[in-house]
């Protein structure tokens, strides 16, 4: 589901996503580690608030995420 948000809106941020979620803070930032270390994601401070992350998938993980797409067309 994360990543889903993540393609719908490249570039959304951490807040963004526990707004429109219901996983928690804690929960969130786990599944944003695993999704990096996976290759899927990347993600980065936000340039006018540095405390904050946005996240955009990486190549792999637009790969990913169309080939889900397709299996559940």
């Amino acid at each position: 589901m994360v990543l889903a948000f993540v393609a719908g809106r490249p570039g959304i941020s951490f807040q963004d996503i526990l707004t429109l979620s219901d996983v928690s803070k804690a929960s969130l930032s786990r599944i944003m580690a695993w999704h990096e270390e996976a290759g899927l994601v990347i993600t980065r401070p936000m340039p006018d608030d540095r405390s904050s992350k946005v996240a955009y998938l990486t190549p792999k993980g637009e790969k990913f995420v169309n080939e889900v797409w397709a299996v559940l067309d």
